[in-house]
């Protein structure tokens, strides 16, 4: 599980087209500012993964989870304007983790979200993934190649499979050692979570640093 890499880690499961992701992810960033520096691992996990049709807009869930968002940026004095579909976020996953590769995980995926949600960018379009790519100082060429010839697919199932294992079958969510919040929480409760994160997170190195004194 990718969550189990080190003591204190926080990781947030996210979808660039889903809705709920996108009002989470303002919580961690605002979280990450004010907790001096603390980064949160990110882990995308797609609402509609093919062959399944993509995520009908303005329906059902979906639709829900956009009037959240609506509410939670229109207090921000944000204005979202509903898209005309939903795409496939799988190729927007592949360019995260190659960003991730390059040392520019961060701007890349904020450009993606901030992109799919206020500025209609189709993050199912290889083309317009380039550009959010070489915008942030990846290479044209590789960023493209890489997209084409479906290099980190694999490894964007195989995220799914490590979050099934842990009972995380859709976003968001968020994780900290063997807690989990689930994608029904609310803004105040995913706050509430990482403040109880940062704080176990904390425990956990003090421990990890006194316990060696402690035994010679």
């Amino acid at each position: 599980m990718p969550t189990d890499q080190e003591p204190g880690l926080i990781a947030f499961v996210f979808d660039y087209v889903d809705p709920r992701s996108y009002v989470w992810e303002r919580e961690v960033r605002r979280f990450e500012t004010a907790a001096g520096g603390i980064r949160v691992k990110r882990l995308g996990l797609e609402v509609t993964p093919p062959p399944l049709h993509p995520v009908e807009p303005m329906e059902g869930e979906w639709a829900l989870r956009f009037g959240e968002l609506v509410d939670a940026l229109g207090d921000e004095g944000v204005v979202v304007e509903p898209p005309f579909f939903v795409p496939w976020s799988r190729k927007a996953h592949e360019l995260f983790l190659l960003a991730e590769e390059k040392g520019v995980g961060g701007p890349v995926h904020e450009a993606l979200l901030d992109g799919f949600f206020q500025e209609g960018l189709d993050v199912g379009r290889v083309d317009q993934l380039v550009k959010v790519g070489t915008a942030a100082g990846m290479d044209f060429t590789e960023t493209r190649a890489t997209l084409d010839v479906d290099r980190l697919t694999e490894r964007v199932e195989e995220i799914r499979s490590e979050l099934s294992s842990r009972g995380i079958t859709a976003p968001p969510a968020l994780v900290a050692g063997d807690r989990v919040l689930g994608p029904e929480a609310d803004a105040r409760q995913v706050a509430a979570f990482l403040e109880e994160a940062r704080m176990a997170g904390q425990d956990e190195q003090n421990t990890a640093r006194t316990t060696p004194s402690e035994q010679n």
